[in-house]
């Protein structure tokens, strides 16, 4: 109204909303132009008009529409999620079937251990399904002051008694860190996953490099690894649940860790920059956004 009186439009429509006496909401629409009355002043000429079931229909087919939106989405996540329970079920029943055939201990032990390694495998994939869902509920954290260097230092710690020397782990970080407000136990599967990730595509006298570092208004992380690097072409997909390199998936992993690393460095509102390096491998840096003491 303010543009259409000043002259820099020729109409004035907008829709609004009122509440009423009952803490209801009704929606009107509003149209109106300049125009002069019968004495020769300037006035306001226009209508209201009474939208709300008009937004009331808007609504509801936005309702519908997300609704099988997120129908889509939970199908094709239940579709890749069962893909990859089925292959470590049929090596469990293929071998229980073997081992109840066999006679000879060292053999049975044999399968027994495959069926074992099967079964953990199947679990992780359970833990990591259940934080992902998690982490897509929309939870709210319990924010505190956390100590990324002690994070750090501790998954190290834990990836080195996993996967042993090789490839080697190295870890830095600046001295007088600020601490960053967030979720310990988050922050942990974030690091855990990038880590992960780094320790599965790097050769075995390959090295991983950890460095840890503030500047000014972000506290950062960065794992540099020597495996083969990531081709351009698939830059654009390594954050997308259950991709994969190959259609049959024998890439190692579920394809839910970066995702995971993502969705837990955007709930503390920072961000993840990839990166070739010029001497092969590549380079994943966490910047968290703090306010520097």
């Amino acid at each position: 109204m303010r543009d259409l009186i000043a002259g820099r439009s020729s109409l004035y429509s907008v829709d609004y909303r009122l509440k009423t006496a009952g803490g209801g909401w009704i929606w009107f629409h509003d149209r109106g132009e300049k125009a002069i009355s019968d004495d020769g002043r300037h006035v306001l000429r226009g209508f209201v008009i009474d939208i709300t079931e008009n937004k009331l229909a808007e609504l509801r087919k936005f309702e519908l529409a997300l609704e099988k939106e997120r129908l889509s989405l939970l199908r094709d996540f239940i579709e890749k999620a069962s893909h990859e329970f089925r292959t470590p079920l049929s090596i469990i029943n293929t071998h229980a079937f073997i081992m109840s055939q066999l006679d000879d201990p060292t053999r049975r032990r044999s399968k027994a251990d495959t069926i074992q390694k099967q079964v953990m495998h199947i679990a992780k994939l359970l833990d990591m399904l259940l934080l992902m869902t998690k982490l897509n509920s929309g939870i709210e954290m319990a924010l505190s002051p956390v100590d990324l260097r002690e994070i750090c230092k501790a998954v190290c710690q834990a990836m080195i008694a996993h996967y042993g020397n090789q490839p080697g782990l190295t870890f830095k970080a600046e001295l007088n860190l600020p601490l960053l407000p967030g979720d310990s136990d988050y922050l942990e599967s974030a690091v855990e996953q990038i880590l992960d990730n780094a320790f599965r595509f790097t050769p075995k006298d390959g090295v991983i490099e950890v460095s840890l570092g503030a500047k000014p208004g972000f506290i950062w992380l960065a794992v540099r690894d020597s495996g083969p690097g990531i081709p351009e072409a698939e830059m654009q997909h390594i954050f997308e649940t259950f991709w994969r390199r190959d259609q049959v998936h024998t890439t190692p992993g579920f394809g839910l860790g970066l995702p995971i690393a993502q969705a837990v460095v955007r709930m503390h509102s920072g961000r993840i920059e990839v990166e070739n390096n010029d001497g092969g491998g590549a380079t994943f840096r966490l910047l968290f956004p703090v306010t520097m003491s």
